[in-house]
């Protein structure tokens, strides 16, 4: 019988980290010997240490995998070797102890880029509306008993619209003067209000609500919060209620086409919680006026106003991309200047992504 154990596996998860972030390490251990050891396992960058050991007790056979979280905070930058150590008072193979992984390149952090400010009226760049708020009615959701503050998604969308439109709006006077020379976000109260006047947010945000189906509200089908679909097929509609896209566009890229022929007939005869159900191709009537109301049946109506507009083409496109990648995200922002990426925490409730 013998005492052994051994090193297997060592890697940062990551070829390169900013400085001062925190890279995680990955290292697995496996008891090789013919005794319950006590393993201490440490985690290394060239031969410096690169967080507090962990122990763990290995029965004959059994391995683990730990994860030790490196902080380069104050690491100078420069290409580093990952290892490992694992150690037991007394081990009759001890070559296998130490192992060495990958290279890792901590680089500096790129400078902090911030929204231009307009204005009219974005005077420091992106907004930043808050959704604990209380419009028409509390932005809680009503089905947990909770009343959880369920708004995120409109809001940060608000926010991205908002900036977008002071962004095009050649006046610079800011309100509350009234001028409005860019439709994609329009006072709710006419010749009463400007379009960026602080009274604006609110209808502006329960608008899209509506739209992405928070809460339930337009559906009727009880959930906390937004389906991330639902926010997708919310914003292509409000695009094409302000008139910067056309309507008929049902997915929201700025071309009403055969796709958009192709979705509606897909979801053709359907409502909420039927099986085809989908909600970008109800579109008649809640793109046509305001406040919004949905019929909530994907008819020839809807059809119709999507055939009324074919070939027409508008200014935005929106996509939505499930846990994107930085190079997509890079390559997003390297296409225009005017991209937005609304970036979150979403959850999984079993059956649809949440925000």
């Amino acid at each position: 019988p013998i005492h052994d154990v051994a090193v297997t596996y060592v890697a940062s998860r990551y070829p390169w980290v900013y400085q001062g972030l925190i890279d995680p390490i990955d290292v697995t251990v496996v008891n090789e010997g013919d005794y319950t050891e006590t393993v201490d396992i440490y985690a290394f960058y060239d031969s410096n240490q690169a967080a507090p050991k962990q122990t763990v007790v290995l029965n004959p056979g059994q391995s683990v995998t730990l994860t030790f979280s490196w902080l380069t905070k104050g690491v100078p930058t420069g290409w580093y070797v990952i290892s490992a150590n694992a150690t037991i008072p007394v081990d009759d193979d001890p070559a296998d102890n130490v192992r060495e992984g990958n290279e890792e390149q901590v680089i500096l952090p790129p400078q902090l880029y911030w929204k231009e400010a307009y204005p009219d009226y974005a005077p420091s760049g992106m907004p930043d509306f808050d959704q604990r708020q209380v419009g028409t009615y509390p932005w809680q959701e009503p089905w947990s008993g909770n009343l959880e503050w369920s708004h995120c998604a409109p809001v940060a969308a608000a926010n991205s619209l908002w900036w977008y439109d002071s962004k095009f709006e050649t006046n610079n006077v800011p309100p509350p003067v009234i001028v409005d020379n860019y439709p994609l976000v329009t006072s709710y109260n006419p010749g009463v209000w400007d379009d960026h006047d602080p009274q604006n947010v609110q209808p502006l945000v329960e608008h899209l609500a509506y739209l992405m189906d928070t809460d339930g509200m337009r559906t009727g089908i009880q959930h906390i919060g937004t389906n991330v679909w639902d926010v997708q097929a919310g914003i292509a509609q409000y695009l094409s209620w302000s008139g910067v896209n056309p309507l008929g566009d049902v997915n929201g890229d700025g071309i009403v086409n055969q796709t958009d022929v192709d979705i509606v007939n897909a979801a053709m005869g359907t409502s909420p919680g039927m099986e085809d159900w989908d909600m970008r191709a109800d579109i008649y009537p809640v793109t046509l006026g305001y406040p919004p109301i949905a019929d909530n049946i994907i008819d020839i109506n809807d059809l119709s106003l999507v055939a009324a507009n074919l070939g027409k083409t508008g200014t935005f496109y929106e996509q939505t991309v499930q846990a994107p990648d930085f190079q997509f995200i890079e390559k997003e922002i390297e296409r225009s200047e005017d991209v937005i990426l609304m970036l979150g925490f979403w959850y999984f409730d079993g059956e649809s992504w949440i925000r």
